[in-house]
């Protein structure tokens, strides 16, 4: 493709096509100055050689700005790299648009519009990145066009987005960099999605099930498949992850600080051994990734040993992206709280937190309520009165719901366990649904909805 780098040739004898990737060269005279005072040029440009009988032997790939500069100084002769005659007006194309973002004069509108063609012209001669029969990855994907142009892969994706959302509202283009341009953007998103949820919900009176009827007993393995692609907007996903209440495994009677106290009131919980939950979560996760939709969120809950690094990556073997630094749900405000027992006081301290991953899609973004926040959930644990070993207060559920969705949003919460989560949904306004394999803890759900209600 590449013939000859560092070639000095007549800047005459190089064609100049009128079809330029940058519609304004822009003003030229300081580009002047600086090759006249270095006494020529610092940058090579990019020219194609053209077939024998042209009316000249080169076409110019690109440097339009430079070379309109260079003619104006009186240069003569100009440095160039010379590309073969057999290359592709899509391989020139992708030259000059990989060319111009090297260079510092873009604005930012032909910047984003430079990465999205530049992706797009990818994406054409190598496919949509997607997973083969054989599970491999083939294809073109946002990850090899920031490796192309050596940006970071989110970078890549919001030009992408950006430069589409131009063609659409064309008062973005106004904005005065990217960063104004973006906010604008996401403003638009919220109230046209805002707009949406008010009239789904008009339009939609007395068709929702109620609270009772969204917690389902039944499997939620047997549930998943039933489930159309790209269903719901978030996932609250806390499995029975080998931890063993009845005291079978070494993770006996605790789960990231609940206590042997609790063993009774967990005589009901279905556990999945240590051995059998990685194939279990793995399932899980895929079955997850694909009813979540491209916009939605994840959260998993987990104990940290032994689960942390194996959590964290079986969802980015799924295709999800996280931040591996968890999210926590602290169970106490005082800083020397002395609540619960410890099974070992001897040998630990008292645990008085967990964690959550929360993970993502491509498209999905924290609500506007939710940017900024910290990463820890302050909310007093449960001290007596659980209906479930595992229950999380009903309002830390509402905090992080409203982090990751707006009312309106479709929950699902694969192990219900309390309900509490499809209780933080419905009172927020958000549709949800949930499977538990236990009669018993619907029952205790449907008293604590009723006692709710009264209050």
């Amino acid at each position: 493709m590449l013939n000859e780098i560092g070639l000095t040739i007549n800047i005459d004898d190089i064609i100049v096509p009128l079809e330029r990737q940058r519609a304004d060269i822009g003003d030229t005279e300081q580009l002047s100055k600086t090759a006249t005072k270095f006494m020529g040029q610092i940058q090579s440009l990019a020219v194609q050689k053209m077939p024998a009988g042209s009316a000249k032997p080169y076409r110019l790939i690109a440097g339009a700005r430079r070379i309109a500069a260079f003619k104006a100084a009186g240069m003569e002769e100009v440095l160039v790299r010379v590309y073969s005659e057999d290359l592709s007006r899509m391989q020139c194309e992708e030259i000059e648009l990989i060319e111009n973002l090297a260079r510092q004069d873009l604005t930012w509108q032909e910047e984003v519009n430079a990465v999205r063609r530049i992706h797009e012209l990818m994406v054409s001669e190598h496919g949509l990145r997607d997973r083969n029969l054989s599970g491999n990855f083939e294809g073109w994907g946002f990850d090899q066009t920031a490796e192309l142009i050596g940006v970071s892969r989110p970078k890549v994706m919001r030009a992408v987005k950006l430069s589409k959302s131009i063609e659409e509202v064309p008062e973005l283009a106004e904005a005065k960099g990217i960063r104004d341009a973006e906010a604008a953007l996401y403003k638009l998103e919220e109230q046209v999605v805002l707009r949406e949820l008010a009239l789904r919900a008009e339009s939609k009176k007395g068709e929702h099930p109620s609270i009772e009827d969204c917690y389902q007993t039944a499997n939620a393995l047997e549930m998943f498949p039933t489930i159309a692609d790209g269903s719901f907007d978030f996932i609250d996903l806390d499995p029975p992850y080998g931890i063993a209440f009845d005291g079978s495994s070494s993770f006996a009677a605790r789960r990231d600080g609940r206590e042997a106290s609790h063993v009774a009131s967990a005589k009901q919980f279905h556990d999945v051994s240590v051995l059998d939950f990685p194939a279990f979560y793995n399932s899980i996760i895929a079955h997850c990734y694909r009813i979540l939709k491209p916009t939605g969120w994840i959260i998993t809950w987990f104990g940290h040993d032994p689960w942390c690094k194996f959590v964290g990556d079986a969802l980015a073997n799924a295709g999800f992206r996280l931040n591996r630094i968890p999210a926590i749900w602290c169970k106490s405000m005082l800083p020397n709280a002395k609540q619960g027992s410890n099974p070992n006081p001897d040998h630990v301290l008292t645990n008085m937190y967990e964690m959550f991953y929360y993970a993502r899609k491509d498209s999905s973004k924290i609500t506007m309520s939710g940017k900024g926040r910290y990463d820890i959930f302050t909310y007093e644990r449960f001290t007596s009165g659980r209906s479930h070993p595992t229950e999380k207060p009903v309002e830390l559920m509402k905090d992080i719901l409203l982090t990751f969705v707006l009312p309106g949003a479709k929950v699902l919460s694969p192990f219900a366990g309390s309900g509490n989560t499809l209780i933080a949904a419905h009172e927020l306004g958000m549709e949800s649904l949930g499977f538990d394999i236990n009669p018993v803890y619907k029952g205790s759900f449907l008293v604590k909805i009723k006692q709710r209600t009264k209050e």
